[in-house]
């Protein structure tokens, strides 16, 4: 007569009368399969996820979570997640189910609105990643692709969209040069917007100089990492640009470790020692107020920072629950680091200042 039920999207259910009746039965557990995270840069304890049971927000750091999947977001699997640096209240996400097109919110995630781009894609590709440009929060970047590419490293199933990029905060969109393969590294230089690096799986990394209209390729040499290149063989799921200097470059591959260019990305070396060789590097985040601290997620053996630039790396994973990282997200101030989870929601590692008058509207239905 007593029953265990897991939800699709996250929680377990108990009945104890042959299913009759059931109460929830998820405290200490979510089973929450998360996407993405980002953090306010205004307020270190305002916080978005995404997840497979949708978008969610919190106002304390993650201690409490509201859940935000109203109007058009009011449905499962949500995937990508970009938070506007200069608007707190504007809020970009995707849904797996909606193809290439964004779901944008002006109002903290109170309600949303269905942005379609007008371009067309294969079936089966979805926004697998949104970035603002932290300079120019107007420059939007996103990659389309499949859900398995991004999940899995499996990115040969369905043709790719390339990179899309938009000019006025994610209203409208357009296709880049960039517009087949699929791309989950790519990143814009902070000294400078108009900079910006993609890596598209299985060709090479390619550089943008004005804002994305046009693109040079920087690297396509074959061969493996270790002699220098990054097109053929592993994966390239990350790529994160040092905040100020332009030449330095990181990227994280599936199965194959960390590397790092400090001429641009047109050579490479391994540098992964204190982490196994094998890891699957799913996001790197690099401290601006000291960029000798950065910090890798993984999807096999949790979390590492790195306090010499990522020349050696150390676990940093006292009080997680599970080590499959899916994406990281830092403050502004560099003092607090969020983890999304691949089944066990979001963690978080300091704890952020309390900050008057910034708390997220109380979200009403």
């Amino acid at each position: 007569m007593r029953l265990f039920v897991n939800n699709y999207g996250g929680g377990n259910f108990l009945s104890v009368d042959g299913g009759v009746t059931w109460v929830d039965s998820s405290k200490g557990y979510t089973g929450a399969l998360m996407s993405a995270v980002a953090v306010s840069t205004f307020n270190p304890a305002r916080v978005y996820a995404t997840a497979r049971s949708g978008v969610f927000g919190s106002q304390d750091g993650g201690k409490t979570w509201q859940g935000l999947s109203y109007d058009s977001a009011r449905w499962m699997e949500m995937v990508a997640l970009g938070l506007d640096p200069d608007l707190d209240r504007h809020v970009l996400i995707s849904n797996g189910d909606y193809g290439p097109h964004p779901l944008e919110s002006k109002n903290y995630g109170r309600a949303w609105t269905l942005q379609n781009t007008g371009l067309n894609f294969s079936p089966g590709n979805v926004l697998m990643r949104i970035k603002f440009a932290p300079g120019d929060p107007k420059l939007v970047y996103a990659s389309v692709g499949s859900l398995d590419c991004l999940s899995k490293g499996i990115c040969d199933g369905v043709p790719a969209g390339g990179l899309i990029v938009s000019h006025d905060r994610g209203a409208t969109w357009k296709k880049t040069q960039l517009s087949t393969g699929s791309i989950l590294g790519f990143d814009v230089f902070k000294g400078d917007s108009s900079l910006a690096f993609a890596a598209v799986v299985g060709d090479g990394l390619y550089r943008t100089e004005d804002r994305g209209a046009t693109w040079q390729l920087v690297n396509a040499n074959p061969g493996s990492i270790s002699q220098g290149a990054i097109s053929a063989g592993p994966v390239l799921t990350t790529l994160a640009v040092h905040p100020s200097n332009s030449e330095i470059l990181y990227a994280g591959f599936w199965d194959n470790g960390l590397a790092i260019s400090r001429d641009g990305g047109v050579t490479w070396e391994i540098s992964s020692a204190g982490m196994p060789a094998e890891s699957d590097v799913q996001a790197i985040m690099i401290d601006k107020n000291d960029p000798q601290v950065v910090y890798a997620g993984t999807h096999d053996s949790g979390v590492y920072s790195s306090v010499d630039g990522g020349t050696t790396w150390e676990a940093i994973n006292n009080g997680l629950r599970t080590r499959a990282v899916r994406d990281l997200a830092l403050s502004e101030d560099g003092g607090v680091l969020y983890m999304a989870s691949e089944g066990g929601g979001v963690f978080r590692l300091g704890t952020p200042q309390e900050l008057p008058n910034v708390f997220m509207p109380v979200v009403q239905k």
